[in-house]
């Protein structure tokens, strides 16, 4: 997470000791992963990892309020984050360099990446009379474009299975 002249993160943990958490608290290897100070994404990529030693199907959800410095001036969710991800689950970066020091060493993880700007969804989409059912893309999920009832339908059946697992879980 370096630049020539300068860091841009100061502070990632070892993927190492995010794994090992990860295995102590989440049974089965099919988890859900929140980790609401995403950082550099190590979260992710410690997910990853574990999926691709044992075959485990865990997923992660990063959030962060991509704060904008110096360091990241398009905010470290876009600076830091999300090209971190990007370039372990691929090979390459958004730009298609491969030269990072991970690589070298390692084969790209698979799967993919969303990234949403939740705040814009929540205030501007609601301020032009959008719902959220208005807002989300389908289509990002593999299906086709839905009428306003077969959307809702589908929303509130995934949300339920979701809902379900988590009151299981607790």
């Amino acid at each position: 997470m370096f630049t020539e002249s300068n860091t841009l993160f100061k502070n990632p943990k070892p993927v190492s000791l995010i794994k090992e958490l990860i295995k102590m608290v989440c049974l089965p290897n099919n988890s859900i992963v929140l980790d609401f100070f995403a950082g550099s994404g190590t979260t992710g990529q410690a997910v990853l990892e574990l999926n691709k030693e044992d075959g485990g199907n865990r997923t992660f959800i990063l959030c962060t309020n991509n704060e904008k410095t110096d360091m990241n001036p398009n905010g470290i969710a876009y600076d830091v984050t999300s090209k971190r991800l990007k370039r372990v689950m691929t090979g390459s970066c958004y730009d298609g360099t491969n030269d990072f020091e991970w690589i070298k060493k390692n084969s790209p993880l698979g799967d993919n990446l969303d990234v949403y700007e939740i705040a814009d969804v929540s205030n501007s989409e609601q301020s032009e009379g959008k719902s959220a059912f208005d807002v989300i893309d389908e289509e990002l999920y593999g299906e086709v474009k839905m009428t306003p009832k077969d959307k809702i339908k589908w929303v509130c059946e995934k949300f339920s299975v979701t809902q379900k697992y988590l009151e299981d879980r607790t």
